[in-house]
């Protein structure tokens, strides 16, 4: 998948980073969906989440802190990897070498 590095591995390291966001997303749903209606700085600050229904549900708590939490945080990992496995890199196969491609031929 990408250049040189941790040879077969990499989709290990991709799981396993992506346990800490996946339990922060799930812990900020239950919290937001839960009877206090916030997270431990939502209460701080004398927030609370609200619905129309009243308290929101668990799933939708949950969609929005995938895309809160789960989605930037993974997203930050997989580029931050990629350009330490060498993905960025000029002769690197895959699609780091159409990134530097692009990259080069910029003015």
């Amino acid at each position: 998948m990408f250049a040189t590095g941790q040879g077969n591995n990499h989709v290990l390291i991709l799981g396993a980073s992506a346990v800490p966001p996946l339990a922060a997303t799930i812990i900020a749903a239950r919290a937001e969906s839960g009877p206090k209606r916030a997270t431990w700085d939502k209460r701080r600050l004398g927030l609370a989440v609200a619905a129309q229904e009243g308290t929101p549900h668990f799933g939708r708590a949950l969609a929005h802190n995938v895309v809160k939490i789960f989605v930037p945080w993974n997203l930050g990992h997989l580029v931050a990897f990629a350009g330490a496995w060498g993905a960025f890199e000029r002769n690197a196969p895959g699609p780091g070498r159409c990134w530097s491609r692009r990259m080069s031929s910029s003015p």
